[in-house]
């Protein structure tokens, strides 16, 4: 169990520092695209979208983790459990900067769904 503890926090490692690196170029993108006072502000919601990326990373790594050590039945309510987490934890925080914070949109919603698609890299798989 310990070899496939340690290749699950390496994975997670690798889609954090993919979702960090696809929140840095949006944020990048969005104040090269339009230039100006609100240029902090595109910086700003693209790593307000990337850490939500990131939050629902550690919480799969941290609920993936937790099926190892229980049988199948418990690793499952794990597993729901943090499904559930993570959506209401993203919808939430997406409300915030969205609705409450008044965050650009565009730069906030591309990098939340890139970070989303940093789970399918490639780079897992041992040679």
């Amino acid at each position: 169990m310990k070899a496939a503890a340690d290749v699950l926090r390496d994975r997670v490692r690798r889609v954090l520092l993919w979702q960090a690196v696809a929140a840095c170029v949006v944020g990048v993108a969005g104040v090269l695209a339009a230039p100006g006072p609100a240029a902090p502000l595109r910086l700003l919601a693209a790593l307000a979208g990337g850490l939500i990326a990131m939050l629902g990373t550690l919480i799969l790594g941290y609920t993936l983790e937790r099926t190892d050590d229980r049988n199948s039945a418990t690793g499952q309510m794990w597993l729901y459990g943090g499904w559930g987490v993570r959506f209401v934890l993203a919808l939430a925080l997406l409300f915030l900067a969205l609705g409450v914070w008044h965050l650009p949109g565009l730069p906030l919603v591309a990098a939340f769904g890139l970070g989303q698609l940093m789970y399918a890299m490639p780079g897992g798989r041992r040679p």
